[in-house]
C-alpha cells in the first residue's frame, strides 16, 4: 500500500462513519467515529507499505527499517483484519465477574452449575457484533476501495456511497465506465452512475 492508498483508505473509513450509522444509537455514530479515527491515528505508519488486504499482509522490502527476522525468514506485520480484535479489545469492558452463589463466597473452584463464562461469552460476542460491527464495516470497506478488494462488506447502497462523497464519488472508489460485477439488487452490471440510491453494494 502507497501513502496515497492509506490516506484514501482512511478518508472512506471516517466518511463511512459519519454518513451511514446516523440512525444509530448504541453505538452512535459520534463514537463509531471516534473510534475508526483512534485506529488510522494508532496504525504504525512503518506498517503502511506492508498492508496487501484484510487478511493478508506483505513483507517489510528489503532495506526497509522495520524489517523483522525471526530466525528463518523475513516476517510481515500482522494483516488488518487481525489486528482489529485487540484494537477493539481496548475499547470494551471488561469488568464483568462471576455472578453465580458459589464464585461469589469466595470460592476458587465453581460450581458445576456456574454458566458465568458462557454469559461472559455471549456478552462478549454481542458487544462484538454491536459496537465492533460498525467500526470494522468502516474499516474493511476503506481498505477494499482503497486497496484490493476481500470478500467485502454488505449492507450498504449506492445511496450510501454518494452522501458520503456529496462532491462527487471518486474514480478510486467507482471507476465511471467500469461495470460492477458485486450486487445485491436487481439492477446487474450497471456503472455505478446508474444505480439507483436504493442499489445495494458489496464495498
Amino acid at each position: 500500500m502507497t501513502n496515497e492508498q492509506f490516506a484514501r483508505w482512511e478518508d472512506f473509513a471516517i466518511r463511512m462513519a459519519q454518513k451511514c450509522f446516523g440512525r444509530n444509537r448504541r453505538p452512535n455514530r459520534l463514537w463509531i467515529e471516534e473510534v475508526v479515527r483512534a485506529f488510522f491515528d494508532d496504525f504504525d505508519s512503518d506498517d503502511i507499505c506492508c498492508v496487501s488486504n484484510w487478511d493478508h499482509s506483505l513483507p517489510y522490502p528489503e532495506g526497509h527499517c522495520c524489517r523483522r527476522h525471526d530466525g528463518r525468514e523475513w516476517v510481515s506485520p500482522y494483516g488488518v483484519g487481525d489486528m482489529m480484535p485487540e484494537f477493539l479489545d481496548s475499547y470494551r469492558d471488561d469488568g464483568r465477574r462471576c455472578v453465580c452463589a458459589t464464585c461469589n463466597r469466595g470460592g476458587w473452584f465453581r460450581d458445576e452449575g456456574c454458566r458465568c463464562e458462557e454469559i461472559q461469552e455471549l456478552c462478549y460476542e454481542q458487544w462484538d457484533d454491536q459496537w465492533g460491527g460498525p467500526v470494522r464495516c468502516c474499516i474493511r470497506a476503506g481498505l477494499d476501495c482503497a486497496s484490493s478488494p476481500s470478500a467485502g462488506v454488505i449492507g450498504f447502497t449506492a445511496g450510501d456511497v454518494r452522501r458520503m462523497y456529496p462532491e462527487g464519488v471518486p474514480e478510486w472508489v467507482f471507476p465511471r465506465d467500469e461495470r460492477l460485477r458485486y450486487w445485491l439488487s436487481g439492477e446487474l452490471n450497471g456503472t455505478f452512475a446508474e444505480l439507483s440510491d436504493l442499489a445495494e453494494l458489496v464495498l
